[in-house]
């Protein structure tokens, strides 16, 4: 039995728009930490799909970032809150104790 969550049909365009925009994310180079998706790139995004519809426009940006900050927000989550970096500068310190 498939137990994974289902996208409303009105969501799945706005889905694969976000799954477009974040496979060009970019990502810290210390840390692997990802970044927004910025608003520069989600308006070329629309630009070169010819999204003129000002609503339309205003609703998927709306959705892109709220998709984007439930992303960031599960990587946060999956790293313990703490970046590579941090968890290195920690490990570092236990070290030197011993």
């Amino acid at each position: 039995m498939d137990t994974r969550p289902k996208l409303f049909e009105d969501l799945v365009e706005d889905f694969n728009i976000f799954t477009d925009l974040s496979s060009g994310r970019k990502f810290d180079s210390m840390s692997g930490t990802p970044h927004p998706i910025s608003y520069i790139e989600i308006e070329a995004y629309l630009r070169i799909y010819n999204v003129d519809d000002q609503a339309q426009k205003l609703r998927l940006i709306n959705r892109i970032k709220f998709m984007d900050q439930v992303y960031l927000e599960y990587h946060r989550k999956k790293d313990g809150g703490h970046t590579d970096n941090t968890r290195r500068k920690k490990s570092d310190n236990r070290q030197r104790k011993t």
